[in-house]
């Protein structure tokens, strides 16, 4: 083992070391103050706690130093390799010399290469005057396929430029190290109308698939919906497109490792396109090539997490302690807890016997739920004289709790004295005085409620005949004053209605005021939305004629493409 990083390291001790002396003079202080004012020493187990912390805080300023192992050889295994694959979209691609014509030729290769690409992963341009990146490096089969239907669902166009086209796939395997190992598969007709200078780096793998015959064919010209228009022209005369193989033998000597198939109209080179690349990624990632030392701070890092561990642990030894005998206790209570579910199943299923239920009833009375334990009690308890002394006192308790004063003395003077200690008699005794005091109150208290509901139904009897003679006097009086009332009540009926008419006719001449006042409004609103329409005539005229003259000049730029055409650039 040794430490690889010593700047690290050095940087680490000295820190840990600084922090250990502040820390030594800070518990000194500290545990001076407690021996002076609280006259406290400090015990063995913090000192031990605090060794072991610095222990801990040593080890972890050794691993910062990167603590490796000896060297050894490991075995690599192989990474995916690298495919740009590469398809050239220009007119003469569409050139029907090979079967169907030379474009959906190519895109049957391209599938065909990449439904048996396993360990490849596949980026797909297509090029014509100008390179586009369409897939980025991915090994999802369904989107490259997809994307390579749309793409060349699309009619073919442009002149082929397959140097520039071929220089910019190679930039795709650039790093700052330089070029790293990739393959690019090349689908092309060999129309080269460029005069671009190329050199395929040596760590890039070069398959090129000629597509055509020699003997060539005329490029179709068709519309957008597909329909043949006519043969393209050059100069007046048809354009014949042809495969050059000394296009395809010079542009292979350029390469180091570079191969190239002619695919005619039922050829399918895959296989041995695949078997050079793998030759080739094969020839550069051999397995057991590297070596490595292996990083053993990871055992030093374990026993300083352990050590602190143990510092915390014996600096808070009574802390642990407690919470240890908490945890004993509450496991205790768990276990109790089981055997009362055991009863309470017991209990449900009608098989329980008349100890399980006393028990039953004890574990309700530590639970604070006494109405349950004074119901098992009612049902398990027969002759009290004959039970228990204890669950007879219980039972008199729960009575007592319940507000029943006379059973909770009657089952008192049941119980036998001698079968009890002298806290449950003190206990009980003290329950029975309060219980008889709680009784006499009671019986007092019925006493006079009883006393209060005589006398209070002599006094309603004496208000009922005072009542009657009073009601007698008032309906007399009440007959005259009636028709007064009456007389009063019509007079302000009337003059509510005379108000009433008044604030409708007021109403009625505010509504024709704004009425008048709206259609004054309304005759100007109506003239600006003329004004307005006036103007916007005069906008669409001005818009037209801005029309008229993009369009005159959209004439004039295809007029200058034909004058192109007049000279010696080839555009297919």
């Amino acid at each position: 083992m040794n430490i690889t990083n010593w700047t690290y390291f050095y940087i680490a001790i000295t820190i840990v070391i600084a922090l250990i002396f502040i820390i030594i003079s800070y518990e000194k202080t500290f545990f001076k103050k407690v021996k002076r004012y609280w006259f406290y020493k400090r015990s063995r187990l913090s000192i031990f706690s605090s060794l072991l912390f610095f222990l801990a805080l040593i080890i972890l300023a050794v691993t910062i130093g990167d603590i490796r192992g000896k060297e050894r050889l490991v075995e690599s295994s192989i990474p995916n390799q690298k495919t740009v694959l590469l398809i050239d979209s220009s007119a003469s691609m569409m050139v029907e010399d090979v079967r169907p014509f030379r474009l959906a030729k190519a895109a049957i290769i391209a599938r065909h290469f990449i439904r048996n690409s396993f360990g490849h992963q596949v980026s797909i341009a297509v090029f014509s005057d100008i390179q586009r990146k369409i897939v980025p490096f991915t090994d999802d089969l369904e989107i490259l396929q997809s994307r390579l239907e749309v793409l060349l669902s699309n009619s073919a166009e442009g002149s082929s430029n397959v140097n520039l086209a071929l220089k910019e796939a190679f930039q795709y395997f650039y790093t700052q190290n330089g070029y790293e190992t990739g393959n690019v598969l090349l689908i092309t007709d060999g129309e080269q109308h460029s005069f671009v200078d190329i050199k395929v780096p040596e760590k890039i793998n070069l398959a090129v698939v000629g597509v055509g015959t020699e003997k060539g064919g005329r490029i179709p010209v068709r519309n957008k919906k597909g329909n043949f228009i006519r043969y393209k022209k050059h100069n007046g005369t048809e354009v014949v497109s042809k495969l050059d193989r000394r296009y395809f033998e010079s542009l292979i000597s350029k390469a180091k490792h570079g191969k190239v198939w002619y695919a005619g109209s039922y050829a399918l080179p895959t296989k041995e396109i695949l078997a050079f690349f793998d030759k080739r990624h094969k020839e550069v990632f051999t397995s057991g090539q590297f070596r490595e030392r292996p990083v053993e701070g990871y055992l030093f890092i374990k026993i300083a997490i352990s050590l602190f561990i143990l510092s915390v642990f014996f600096g808070r030894f009574k802390t642990f302690v407690t919470a240890s005998l908490v945890l004993f206790v509450m496991n205790g209570n768990y276990a109790n807890a089981q055997d009362y579910d055991e009863l309470f199943q017991k209990l449900k299923n009608g098989d329980i016997s008349k100890s399980e239920k006393l028990k039953l009833s004890e574990f309700f009375l530590e639970n604070k739920s006494p109405d349950k334990a004074l119901t098992i009690y009612e049902e398990s308890l027969e002759d009290l004289e004959k039970e228990d002394a204890k669950h007879v006192v219980n039972y008199g308790t729960l009575l007592f709790k319940n507000k029943k004063y006379k059973e909770a003395i009657d089952a008192y003077d049941r119980v036998d004295e001698k079968r009890l200690d002298p806290k449950a008699l003190e206990l009980m005794r003290k329950n029975k005085l309060a219980a008889l005091k709680k009784n006499q109150q009671d019986q007092k208290n019925k006493n006079k409620e009883k006393n209060k509901d005589k006398k209070d139904k002599n006094k309603d009897k004496k208000n009922k005949s005072g009542q009657q003679d009073q009601n007698d006097k008032k309906n007399k009086k009440g007959s005259k004053g009636k028709n007064q009332d009456n007389q009063k009540k019509k007079d302000k009926s009337k003059s509510k209605e005379e108000k009433k008419k008044s604030e409708s006719d007021k109403k009625k001449e505010e509504q024709k005021k704004k009425e008048q006042k709206q259609k004054k409004k309304n005759w100007e609103d109506i003239k600006n939305d003329i004004r307005k329409k006036k103007n916007m005539s005069k906008v669409k005229g001005v818009l037209k004629q801005i029309v008229n003259d993009d369009r005159n000049i959209q004439k004039k730029f295809m007029k200058t493409s034909k004058q192109r055409q007049q000279r010696d650039v080839k555009d297919w």
